[in-house]
């Protein structure tokens, strides 16, 4: 009885086990190695004291100044017209360990490869490893200075200084008979230093241990045998080059050390932090791997009153001191690599699409915006409590890809396989200081608006008269059959191009006059594509000349159609190269796209291929002929905008740095012959969209997030066109809450649409060579009253609206909102069940209020 008991515990634990992948960081998790120091009160936490800097200018302008402490490393930028000012640092942190407190002083924090082949790192701060030790040069900048940090004690005593083998002979003339009876004693006796053998004395250490890092020895057992050796005894390095010869021993540099360079420059009153990563100066068998740049630059005390913002789906907000500190925030920008441990389950989060972040501290705020290195960036975030009293957001840099592969005998078992290079262009990070009504997310959002206009990221479109309404229409499905034995795929029309006219004419006549259509499954194999490099129009729909008249009906009728391609996937490798077209994995397998079965989590056997960056080009200019030829004005790209990957191709590695390019120029491409549309975008798109559909209004849920507001629906107002996510595909809230949430983040409504029965859609659902995605109900008859009403609703909201923008947006309470817009028109929204009151007006339930 006590052993099956046992086998249950023990079978309960393993349930227990968490699943190998990139999760949300609970509990202690992450790299606070149990530093996490738990819920700070102001009586943990005593009034700071004023830290006495030495401050010399750097530079200034008609805005701000920038000073420098030479003796920290801190820079300080103060606003000359409030007398505000941000730090790059802090240096007077009460809570928290040696290791925690030193970070708080640090310009960035770098964690290199002790072992390439093992992967085993350590990690180093530039106060302790280059600030302390006096290891900063000055170089002026125009408006600003260049700062090179030599890291790392060159001088450190190390246990590779001592031979591992040394004859009798050389040990007794070179060390032993300078020594006395206590001092051989203490190198040679029962707890010493070394082991005497027939021919030789031994280290009592090897150099590393079994995982390859480095052995841990005391630092006064070091000083000691150095004493021994190089200042009592003979011994010199030139000795330790021939007892290593002698007995073939590689001995390893352990002093290792780094040259980085950090430039600080001032522009406006914006502080613009560059570090030029091809400069940075390194040993090739200890990489770089990380950089996390001014941990410490956006943070507030647990004596503060403000938030962070991160980009969390449409934007997030962690409040100071929210209690939540056994979590944290971290999201890769643009999202995770769709190549990286794609074999491995990870946990979906909305993925982070613009590279921004910032704080809002008592009357200022402080914005930065990822300039360069975004593609292989990191913003994390944790509130006071995790590891000291500070509420603080810091971005890190991946500079050197690697990835474990996985084995395919026993658990846990991987080797390692890392890029060919690593990243070599900049890092630059630009931190925008807001003030005033500014100093807001709104005013962030203000600020990133104009910063994408000033350069020209952000396509400007005409301001519908009319709200649009957004139906995104489901052609065909792929069904399985068979004749005479031999298996085929047909192809079930759900929504043909004269039901489509017919859809688009019904909701005309019910006074909707301004309709986006995206038509989807429509060719090369619909859900189940073959590459688009050429078009063959699926014949169950209409062909080619139900396309052609479908077109100049929306032509006539000023209907902007949009013909969607899965322009990044391919279920078919015909008409291109499999070894050259289609990206490859680090391990030099065919990439594909990443699917797990939720309930088991283990990946599906689904062959959705990732077309490689390198064939971009070629292919855009592909798809223009046809499309041309077609008379087609109108491309939907589907998820195009929000997947950036490269190709580890052994014979051409693309890094997802290098892709970025690849896949712009192939949008520039597109751009020049048609309108796009995107679902859902990441910010280098902007300069290509006029639509951009499935724009989240929530975030990821990630517990440390105290709620999600509308910062990228601020960005794109009144410049590029953009819609909610598809009532019938992710609403489970009703129809109140979906307007409502249209209503404060002003995004037109969406519905997914098909003229069939959407029960035809179930026996694709079960299909495991390709991946159909999964829809609510879809047939128009159930959706055509609804539709009208709830549009008729919203564009009644929109009138008011249309040229305007939003002035400030105002969380009342979890389910109480204020938007209040530029042309002074208030919106009030309850998200509640119940009554609300609010500047003297009532709200009923799941209902808002418009005032002129």
């Amino acid at each position: 009885m006590k052993r099956i008991l046992a086998l249950i515990i023990v079978f309960m634990l393993l349930l227990q086990t968490p699943v190998f992948g990139e999760q949300e960081n609970l509990n202690d998790e992450g790299d606070v190695k149990g530093d996490v120091v738990g819920e700070i009160s102001l009586e943990d936490v005593a009034e700071e004291e004023q830290y006495k800097f030495n401050f010399e200018v750097v530079a200034q302008n008609d805005e701000a100044k920038l000073f420098i402490d030479k003796s920290s490393n801190l820079l300080r930028v103060v606003s000359l017209k409030t007398g505000n000012y941000f730090d790059t640092k802090v240096m007077n942190g009460q809570v928290g360990s040696e290791h925690v407190k030193n970070i708080q002083k640090s310009d960035f924090v770098v964690t290199y490869y002790r072992d390439l082949i093992r992967g085993t790192t350590e990690t180093w701060d530039n106060y302790t490893m280059s600030i302390k030790l006096d290891q900063v040069e000055y170089a002026l900048l125009d408006n600003g200075i260049r700062c090179i940090f030599t890291v790392g004690d060159a001088s450190r005593i190390h246990l590779d200084m001592f031979p591992m083998y040394i004859s009798k002979e050389r040990m007794e003339n070179l060390v032993l008979k300078y020594l006395d009876d206590k001092q051989r004693q203490e190198l040679l006796g029962k707890h010493g230093y070394y082991t005497e053998t027939k021919d030789k004395y031994i280290r009592n250490w090897e150099s590393k241990t079994k995982d390859g890092s480095p052995t841990a020895v005391p630092i006064p057992v070091l000083k000691r045998m150095y004493n021994l050796f190089y200042e009592i005894g003979a011994y010199s390095e030139e000795e330790l080059a021939i007892d290593n010869e002698m007995w073939g021993v590689e001995a390893e540099n352990l002093n290792i050390t780094f040259k980085i360079v950090v430039e600080y420059v001032l522009d406006g009153k914006d502080l613009v932090v560059r570090v030029p990563v091809k400069d940075i100066e390194t040993d090739p068998k200890h990489p770089i791997s990380e950089l996390i740049l001014t941990p410490y630059l956006l943070c507030g005390s647990v004596r503060d009153k403000g938030y962070l913002f991160v980009p969390d789906g449409c934007g997030g907000i962690i409040n100071f001191n929210n209690g939540k500190y056994l979590t944290e925030f971290s999201a890769p920008i643009f999202g995770p690599d769709p190549l990286y441990e794609n074999k491995l389950y990870s946990e979906q989060f909305t993925p982070s699409t613009f590279p921004v972040f910032g704080i809002k501290k008592n009357d200022i705020a402080v914005m930065g915006i990822i300039e360069e290195g975004a593609e292989i960036a990191t913003v994390t975030a944790n509130v006071a409590g995790r590891v000291d009293e500070f509420n603080k957001i810091s971005v890190k840099f991946n500079l050197f890809y690697s990835e474990r592969i996985p084995l395919t005998v026993g658990f846990d078992n991987y080797i390692l396989k890392h890029a060919e290079r690593g990243y070599d262009k900049d890092i630059v990070v630009r931190y925008r200081f807001l003030e005033g009504e500014n100093a807001n997310y709104v005013g962030m959002a203000k600020e990133y608006r104009k910063y994408l206009e000033e350069r020209k990221a952000i396509k400007k479109n005409n301001v519908p008269q009319q709200a649009p309404l957004f139906l995104e229409m489901i052609a065909t499905v792929p069904r399985k059959k068979m004749f005479l034995g031999i298996p085929y795929t047909s192809y079930i029309s759900m929504t043909s191009f004269d039901q489509a006219q017919h859809i688009t004419e019904t909701l005309k006549q019910k006074g909707i006059t301004d309709i986006v259509v995206q038509y989807t499954d429509w060719a090369n194999g619909g859900a189940k594509n073959s590459p688009f490099n050429d078009i063959k129009v699926i014949r169950s729909i209409g062909g080619k000349k139900g396309l052609k008249k479908f077109i100049s009906y929306s032509q006539q009728n000023d209907i902007p159609l949009f013909f969607t391609i899965n322009m990044l996937t391919t279920y078919s490798t015909k008409g291109i190269s499999r070894s050259k077209d289609i990206a490859k994995l680090i391990n030099n397998t065919l990439a594909v796209k990443p699917g797990f079965n939720m309930v088991t989590k283990v990946t599906d056997r689904v062959m959705e291929w990732l077309i490689s960056p390198s064939f971009f080009s070629k292919y855009a200019s592909e798809i223009i002929k046809w499309s041309n030829n077609l008379g087609i004005k109108g491309l939907g790209l589907g998820e195009a905008g929000v997947l950036l990957y490269g190709d580890y191709n052994e014979k051409n590695q693309i890094m997802r740095w290098d892709a970025l390019p690849m896949f712009q120029n192939a949008f520039q491409i597109m751009d020049d012959y048609n309108s796009l549309l995107f679902s859902n975008a990441n910010s280098y798109v902007y300069k290509y969209a006029e639509y951009i559909t499935d724009l989240p209004v929530y975030g990821s849920s990630r517990r440390i997030i105290d709620y999600n507001v509308p910062f990228v629906q601020m960005v794109l107002e009144n410049n590029i066109i953009y819609s909610m996510p598809a009532f019938n595909k992710y609403s489970l809230e009703g129809f109140e809450k979906y307007l409502l949430k249209a209503i404060e983040t002003k995004s037109s409504l969406k519905w997914i649409i098909t003229a069939a029965d959407e029960r035809e859609f179930i026996p694709a659902y079960l299909s495991d060579d390709f991946r159909m995605k999964y829809y609510y109900k879809t047939q128009f008859k159930h959706w055509e009253e609804k539709i009208a009403e709830l549009y008729n609703l919203y564009n009644e909201f929109y009138q008011k609206v249309k040229s305007a923008e939003i002035d400030s947006h105002e969380i009342i309470d979890k389910d109480l909102v204020k938007v209040v817009y530029t042309n002074g028109v208030v919106v009030y929204l309850n998200y509640s069940t119940e009554e609300k009151i609010i500047d003297r007006l009532l709200l009923k339930p799941l209902s808002y209020v418009v005032v002129e």
